[in-house]
């Protein structure tokens, strides 16, 4: 909850941080407030919602080189306040050249008062605060050796006949390898260990391997006729002390390497190797550090410990190894794998090297899920904090990864890859899902308020409720414009004329959020992910990564799942594990089998027994469990294969008399399965609430619709709710007699809105439908003013049509900021006024944001995609003066910078790279070729006579 600002004689400093601030906000905050009076009338009143920080969207705050002070903290938490944003994520990354004097190495003395600070001020703000679990991603660090960080495994081969001995050495000799983002970087200015450079910021290397003789891991002999020998306490100085006996032997000498992955955009003191993930030991030696840091010092303010998505592989080869594998394995699946190493390394695509494949995976997983997952949230809550995860992109089953943590977290727009991460939550009744929105929309500078709306609703139409924008880069006062930028973000800081708008965005999605926050998934099936045909699928690594792209796309459980989503129907994965609890109930007692009607099994071919054996103890407690194509075909894991495959065969064929397996076209025509089709451009989310249902309906397409929605699961009192100023009335409900109800809804391009359903009655007035009637251009001239922005205010001037400001010659195409669009329209305009209560006020096309006021009052800020808002005329004088503040991008004035040189991509590293080829020069980001983007207010701007339909009794 909002907290309000308490004075104490010994933080007098604090003080006068905070009048810094107050003063420096002053000039981004509106006189006149929003005047209620001539939108609110014609409904009920609107609630009064508590919002908490973590019903409002979070933002990354990227922390360039760490140079951030504590009066500049004070000043940008407080802005972020004031623009709706609930906390900050802090996430130290890579320096702006200039600024070395200002750096601060990560977890130092220093940045520990900078981030204690940071802790003291987001407290007396109301504000939350989550910390990265390093700088940039993945975890890793300069106090990271070789010995802690990723590995890989290489081999060599020998062919010995009966009789011979191995004369050559035994020895892997691993070959040099350096990728920097600096070109200029080489081995001869690097030294060794990595953590003797001080030059890592500017070197930013990505992946190094220094060239030398590996360590032996273990020395393999297999015979033509099966036999099996370890060798390698045979081997003194790289010899084998060793004669072949009877047969022809093939030698397997393993040896560990070095994966060579560095911290993606690490900032200072945060420069290094990235951590084994599979070892306990590398991930508790790599947070002692933290605990070093954070000794003596109250850190219990601190919401949750960050990890970003699994990316330690996007770089040259895997890490696909450790040092306790071969004991983890053994111990795991009951054999040595070193007896069936062949078949893994040659990668055999047989049903013999798929099996010892699939061990040698879920092997990968359970160390990711034991040793760095739950360890990691240990180490946390130890410390009195949450762990928020991004699980996406791990080499495991990412659904049990998800549901270990406190805070699932996804990322991108396929609603699939974000069901992942709310699946799990939903599971397991988790109060957050989150989800790191708003990455890289567009191209630079050409996402706008409208583009960031469509995909925060895209994540709440998938379970989410907890967004964090990707996000804001903390800025000096004295840095020139645009700032501080990060550049895969959508650049909301001060500077960028959007961010006067931005509240108004915020505020509705904190409504929204509080309603997803305080109700409980109701979906209607479980999906079960044949996680084990991907593990056994042979390929050019012996690595799986799990997220939505490349391989996923071809599989069955995707074709399923796309055809449940175009079909309505409301679903969640589900993994082994979880099935597994499902059976044994080894589940919290709010979470039961029996909230799901069935579980869904797509056509899958190899499954582990103990999951087969679960859903039939699941069928035999009523639980419905279709397969749809087949029933699964083959046991998984190598130990006792014949003897689980008999099994599972026997159980196979006693299920299929009974439970034979379905096509989805006879699963769809089934009229007993829940499922809503909505008409196109609908989208909605079911979810329980309270003692009843609550709807979240979007309208995604470009065109109004006034429709009749058929939801499932309506009771008999319906309200409808505007998220954005919580505004309330009655639903027009219509019923056919047998059960199924149709809600009225009338929903602008790209509007939403909430319904609460239930069988108590609401108190409350009717949702007001509309008819339109006639519709009135207005033709008055237009006085257009600059408000602020640059390069420089352009002049004033008089418009007698709307068009782009950027069309209106040189001293306007580069403006980017906030401009007054000011006309006058009278009542007698309207062709029956006197018989209109209401009216539609529509801008038309706006590019980007816009604020309206009427005689001096403000009446709504606009984020897009529809322009228009209802008016009641009781409320408008004879003759009325409208004022329109429009914001655009920061596209123009970028442009400008661009064509005339103006660097501001000042930053080591990666600097500021384009996401669209051709917007790249040399590397980098570029809009010296654009052409001026849509600015303003472009029209037409009409109003359209609205007259109250009847409720439908």
């Amino acid at each position: 909850m909002d907290r309000q600002m308490a004075f104490h004689p010994k933080k007098i400093r604090d003080f006068i941080i905070l009048a810094i601030a107050f003063f420096s906000l002053a000039a981004c905050k509106q006189a006149p407030q929003q005047d209620s009076s001539l939108l609110k009338s014609h409904l009920n009143s609107a609630q009064s919602l508590t919002l908490t920080n973590q019903h409002k969207p979070w933002t990354r705050w990227w922390w360039h080189g760490n140079a951030v002070t504590q009066a500049g903290i004070s000043y940008e938490l407080a802005a972020l306040k004031a623009a709706g944003v609930g906390g900050v994520e802090i996430t130290p990354i890579f320096g702006t050249y200039g600024e070395e004097d200002q750096f601060i190495e990560f977890l130092s003395p220093k940045w520990m008062q900078m981030f204690i600070h940071t802790l003291n001020e987001a407290k007396r703000l109301g504000l939350g605060v989550d910390l990265a679990t390093g700088t940039g991603w993945p975890f890793g660090g300069p106090w990271i050796s070789e010995t802690q960080a990723a590995k890989n495994i290489n081999y060599k081969q020998y062919q010995l006949a009966q009789g011979q001995q191995l004369t050559d050495k035994i020895e892997f000799i691993q070959k040099p390898m350096l990728k920097a983002l600096n070109k200029k970087a080489s081995f001869e200015l690097i030294k060794t260990p990595l953590s003797a450079n001080q030059n890592l910021q500017a070197l930013a290397i990505d992946q190094i391997r220094f060239e030398k003789s590996l360590p032996l891991l273990s020395l393999m002999a297999y015979s033509d006729s099966g036999d099996v020998i370890e060798l390698t306490e045979k081997v003194y100085n790289g010899q084998l002390n060793w004669i072949a006996p009877h047969g022809n032997w093939t030698l397997y000498a393993i040896f560990m390497g070095q994966h060579g992955k560095m911290v993606e955009r690490a900032a200072p003191g945060g420069e290094g190797l990235v951590i084994d993930h599979f070892s306990k030991p590398a991930l508790e030696d790599y947070l002692a550090q933290f605990d070093l840091a954070f000794k003596g010092q109250d850190i219990s303010y601190l919401r949750a410990f960050f990890n970003d998505s699994y990316e330690v592989d996007d770089a040259a080869g895997q890490g696909n190894w450790t040092p306790a594998l071969f004991s983890h394995f053994k111990q795991l699946h009951g054999y040595d794998l070193k007896t069936h190493l062949p078949v893994l390394l040659n990668k055999e695509n047989t049903e013999y090297g798929r099996q010892i494949l699939t061990d040698y995976r879920t092997t990968i997983e359970d160390m990711l899920y034991h040793n760095f997952t739950q360890t990691w949230k240990n180490w946390a809550h130890n410390n009195q904090a949450l762990v928020r995860n991004q699980a996406h992109g791990s080499p495991a089953n990412i659904l049990d990864l998800y549901e270990l943590v406190d805070i699932p977290e996804t990322e991108g727009e396929e609603m699939i890859k974000i069901k992942f991460a709310s699946s799990s939550a939903n599971f397991t009744n988790k109060p957050l899902i989150g989800a790191e929105a708003a990455t890289w929309l567009n191209e630079h500078f050409e996402s706008d308020l409208t583009d960031i709306r469509k995909n925060m609703e895209n994540y709440w139409l998938g379970g989410v409720n907890h967004l964090v924008y990707h996000g804001t880069a903390y800025s000096p006062k004295n840095a020139a414009w645009p700032g501080h930028l990060f550049y895969a973000a959508i650049h909301f800081n001060d500077r960028n004329p959007l961010w006067h708008d931005w509240a108004e965005l915020n505020q509705y999605a904190a409504n929204v959020q509080y309603y997803l926050q305080n109700s409980q998934h109701d979906n209607d099936y479980l999906v079960y992910f044949p996680i084990y045909d991907r593990y056994a699928q042979v390929s050019d690594n012996l690595l799986e990564h799990f997220d939505i792209w490349g391989k996923f796309n071809k599989t069955e459980v995707k074709k399923l799942a796309d055809k449940l989503l175009n079909n309505g129907y409301a679903f969640d994965f589900v993994s082994d594990k979880q099935i597994a609890k499902l059976a044994s109930k080894q589940i919290d007692t709010n979470t039961k089998a029996s909230n799901y009607k069935a579980i869904l099994v797509p056509k899958t071919n190899y499954m582990p027994l103990e999951t087969y054996q679960a859903l039939f103890k699941l069928a035999e407690q009523g639980i419905q469990i279709i397969f749809f194509d087949q029933h699964p075909k083959k046991a998984t894991g190598y130990a006792n294969i014949s003897q689980n495959q008999a099994v599972f065969s026997a159980l196979s064929q006693l299920w299929q008399q009974d439970n034979p397996a379905v096509t989805f076209e006879s699963f769809n025509h089934n009229p007993d399965w829940i499922k809503t089709q909505l008409p196109q451009g609908i989208r909605a989310i079911r979810k329980n609430y309270q003692t009843g249902k609550l709807y979240f309906i979007v309208n995604d397409s470009l065109q109004a619709q006034d429709v009749w929605l058929p939801l499932a699961k309506l009771e008999s009192s319906n309200l409808l709710i505007n998220p954005h100023d919580l505004t309330q009335g009655l639903a027009e409900v219509e019923s056919n007699g047998t059960g199924h109800k149709k809600i009225h809804v009338q929903l602008q391009a790209g509007e939403s809105v909430l319904l609460l359903s239930r069988e108590a009655p609401f108190k409350a007035k009717p949702y007001l439908y509309f008819k339109p009637g006639n519709t009135t251009k207005l033709t008055q001239p237009w006085a257009l003013s600059f408000i602020s922005g640059g390069p420089e205010l352009a002049p004033a001037l008089k418009l007698d049509k709307l068009m782009s400001w950027s069309e209106l010659g040189q001293a306007y195409q580069y403006f980017s900021g906030r401009a007054s669009y000011v006309t006058y329209f009278s009542n007698v305009n309207l062709s029956n006024h006197k018989a209109t209560d209401y009216i539609r006020l529509n801008l038309g096309e706006v590019a980007n944001s816009a604020q309206v006021f009427i005689n001096g009052h403000k009446i709504k800020t606009l984020t897009g995609p529809d322009f228009s808002v209802v008016l009641k005329t009781s409320e408008l004088k004879a003759s009325n003066r409208l004022e329109v503040i429009v914001s655009n991008t920061m596209a123009n004035r970028i442009r400008y910078m661009d064509q005339h040189n103006l660097n501001y991509k000042t930053f080591y590293n990666i600097n500021f790279p384009a996401r669209k080829p051709q917007n790249r020069q040399n590397g980098l980001f570029t809009a010296e070729h654009w052409q001026p983007k849509k600015s303003g207010l472009l029209g037409p701007v009409t109003i359209t006579e609205l007259s109250v339909s009847p409720i439908n009794k």
